[in-house]
Formats: structure tokens, C-alpha cells, sequence
């Protein structure tokens, strides 16, 4: 039988994870090393005003902890339930 997951612990590790990519990847946009920043600021979101900044690293950070906790977390009870 497979080991069970710690529903909390999940979300921590997936929102840490989640929290450290999308501030890295900002961070490396405005120093001009992702494409993937870049390219979000030049689709439709550029268009409508947004900018690759330090704010928005720290406001991206925060959802990606956000996402990444629920999706885990979520992911761990439906495995438990398994």
C-alpha cells in the first residue's frame, strides 16, 4: 500500500515551490535574462499596461505560493483518498 501525504505539507512544499519560480522568473525578465517575462510583457497583458517590475515579483510570488498551496494540497487529498 503507498505511503499517504501530509495534505499541509504538500501545499507548503508546492507553494514554496510555486512562490520561488514565478519570483525568479520575474526577476530574471527585468534583468533581461527570461523570455518568458519578456514575452508576457509584450502579449496582451503589456497591452493593457502592465510592466515586469520588483512589485509584481513580490505580487507574483504571493499568488505562486496561493496556487501552488491549493493545487497540492489538493492533489494530496484526492492521492490520500485513492
Amino acid at each position: 500500500m503507498a505511503e499517504m501525504l501530509i495534505p499541509m505539507s504538500a501545499g507548503l512544499a508546492g507553494g514554496a515551490v510555486g512562490a520561488i519560480i514565478v519570483f525568479l522568473t520575474t526577476i530574471l525578465g527585468m534583468m533581461g535574462g527570461s523570455k518568458s517575462a519578456k514575452l508576457l510583457q509584450d502579449s496582451f497583458w503589456g497591452k493593457l499596461g502592465y510592466k515586469v517590475n520588483f512589485g509584481g515579483a513580490i505580487w507574483g510570488a504571493i499568488l505562486g505560493f496561493i496556487y501552488g498551496f491549493v493545487i497540492w494540497w489538493i492533489f494530496a487529498i484526492i492521492y490520500n483518498s485513492i
